[in-house]
């Protein structure tokens, strides 16, 4: 790994005792959901899936990791038995996304996306203000629910949850760990791009994995963007593959990796 891959770990490991977060099962939050593991669930007007990883039982007081879905796809992404299973004892919170296919171009059933389009159209269509819009819409509807989910479920209280996606997932990674600063203890994003407007060095830490050859979402534009907050002292790294938009086995070695690092506090 990169030194800014190994200075990335270093703060993890430094700042976990500091990323204290109060879990209050229910505290709060009328209506919480009884658990159901691998069944839709409704909470703060999001539908999600529940998946237990790394052993962990539904009950058990372990990490939270949101996990959002790539363009197109749904919570099975993330819910079958094999996906993520490297990351450890966490319970994984899968959120469908906002917009379904069907709603948006009369496309299949089970198919979700958390922006009404890709990044390329989105940014190469729409002024500064009208993407502002687009993605402080999405933030606005899933910043309730995330606040919810850690109310209502037991987690330590030395580990603040993650946030974590590829492609259309890494950008709603990117976006929340923008706009809710302090909430996440880590964040990685796997071929992602957080648009202008929402570059801030004020981020929990985070972590980007993206392939050279990506066109998909343009590898060079999400360098930029973290080449620029780590300028201004975010606690970020940028670690490239030789790859396109699709994963490697050693990037997602290297996705699961991270996470199961501050999950076990190494």
């Amino acid at each position: 790994m990169s030194k800014n891959t190994l200075r990335l770990l270093g703060v993890l490991s430094v700042g976990a005792a500091a990323l204290a977060l109060r879990n209050s099962k229910g505290s709060g939050v009328p209506n919480c959901p009884d658990i159901k593991i691998g069944e839709d669930q409704q909470l703060a007007g999001v539908r999600f899936q529940e998946v237990m990883k790394g052993g962990a039982s539904p009950g058990d007081a372990v990490p939270i990791v949101f996990a959002f879905h790539s363009r197109g796809n749904s919570p099975s992404q993330y819910s079958k038995s094999g996906s993520m299973s490297a990351i450890g004892p966490a319970r994984m919170i899968i959120p469908y996304g906002i917009y379904s296919s069907q709603d948006l171009n009369g496309g299949s059933a089970d198919s979700y996306h958390f922006f009404p389009s890709g990044i390329k159209n989105i940014i190469n269509n729409n002024s500064e203000s009208e993407v502002l819009e687009i993605f402080s819409t999405t933030s606005r509807w899933f910043e309730p629910f995330a606040k919810a989910i850690v109310r209502c479920r037991p987690s330590p209280p030395d580990r603040r949850p993650v946030f974590t996606g590829s492609s259309m997932g890494a950008q709603m990674a990117y976006l929340m760990n923008s706009t809710m600063p302090g909430f996440a203890g880590l964040t990685v994003a796997v071929n992602g791009y957080l648009p202008r407007p929402f570059w801030n060095s004020n981020i929990s830490p985070q972590a980007a994995l993206h392939g050279r050859s990506d066109t998909t979402v343009p590898y060079n534009w999400d360098k930029e963007y973290n080449e620029t907050i780590i300028s201004q002292g975010a606690p970020a790294t940028f670690v490239p593959y030789d790859a396109g938009h699709g994963l490697t086995k050693t990037m997602s070695s290297d996705w699961q990796s991270f996470i199961r690092n501050y999950i076990s506090g190494a």
